[in-house]
């Protein structure tokens, strides 16, 4: 049976779960492995970089009330500097969890996103919080599913079996074995 729940801090919650998460598996991986080039001319820390841009996007519009994913940093140090990633991700989740304890997430924000390159163009549209915390969530799931995909064979260290499998996937994974032992 599904649950509904509409606690401000359900949202942010869970995605200071998958930043956790992610923070976890970084601190695993040595620097070497952190910045190495995998297929497609990519990197985990490229990645992870990836991930770190969007969340430092969806704080800034916390603060501003104007959300960019745009307008990224795109600070390359991070696709070489496990450290760097790591206290990143820790000041992120720390500023998450602060914000959520203290805001409702169904706060209405404006979503900025280019639309044109030839004339440069952006378009603007409402959206809330929650959906945005929702999306920045999904979007570093789908990530670590990449790095997994990506990565497997060249890992020393032992993924957790969810990492990068959202949680719906979990749910029907879950629902498939109980079905398959009770036939």
């Amino acid at each position: 049976m599904l649950e509904h729940r509409r606690e401000s801090f359900v949202e942010t919650q869970y995605l200071i779960n998958v930043l956790r998460q992610l923070e976890g598996f970084v601190s695993q991986l040595g620097q070497l492995k952190y910045a190495e080039t995998l297929d497609h001319n990519s990197s985990i820390g490229a990645h992870v970089r990836h991930c770190l841009d969007h969340s430092q996007c969806l704080l800034q519009g916390l603060k501003t009330g104007l959300l960019s994913y745009d307008h990224r940093q795109r600070d390359t140090e991070l696709e070489t500097n496990s450290l760097l990633a790591r206290e990143t991700l820790q000041r992120q989740i720390n500023e998450f969890e602060t914000w959520g304890l203290l805001n409702s997430s169904e706060v209405p924000i404006t979503v900025q996103l280019q639309t044109s390159t030839e004339p440069v163009l952006f378009s603007e549209t409402r959206s809330t919080l929650a959906r945005e915390i929702l999306f920045v969530a999904s979007h570093t799931v789908h990530h670590m599913a990449l790095i997994k995909a990506l990565s497997v064979q060249k890992l020393p260290a032992s993924l957790p079996r969810q990492f990068g499998v959202a949680l719906s996937t979990q749910t029907h994974q879950k629902e498939y074995s109980a079905n398959e032992a009770a036939t």
